[in-house]
């Protein structure tokens, strides 16, 4: 009996013990081939077509205007947008820092002038000189009166 791997064994006949002999066996094979056979052609043409059709739908249009006007004015604090018809009112208000001096009457300084008399008293050295003066007339004489 011949197993498929067993033609690689040694052959018989040449060893007398075995009495089995070894036939290798032939493999086949298979190749398959292929070729383009043209059997028929097709001609593919495309046309376009276009029509024109006329649409007419109403449309909402809004316009705005926007106006900047410009007050200037102090107000106490921050104002609300508010509507006024069809217009919308949007204040800008800025913050600022405002100092203002005012005057605080902290104190009173009172001057009062009054006016009195009083009496100096000092003694005083006074130097002078007085001339006494005589005259004497030449006429008379002494004695004579």
């Amino acid at each position: 009996m011949l197993a498929w791997g067993d033609a690689n064994r040694p052959r018989a006949g040449m060893d007398d013990k075995d009495d089995e002999i070894s036939i290798p066996l032939a493999e086949e094979r298979a190749t398959i081939a292929k070729r383009a056979v043209t059997t028929g052609t097709v001609r593919v043409t495309k046309t376009s077509q276009s029509r024109e059709r006329l649409f007419e739908e109403p449309l909402r249009i809004e316009e705005v205007d926007v106006d900047r006007i410009p007050i200037d004015e102090w107000v106490d604090g921050p104002m609300p947008t508010r509507q006024e018809g069809d217009t919308t009112i949007v204040p800008v208000i800025e913050e600022v820092a405002f100092v203002q001096k005012r005057f605080r009457l902290v104190a009173e300084v009172r001057i009062t002038r009054r006016v009195r008399f009083e009496t100096f008293s000092q003694a005083v050295e006074l130097r002078g000189t007085d001339v006494a003066v005589e005259r004497h007339s030449p006429n008379k004489q002494e004695g004579e009166e």
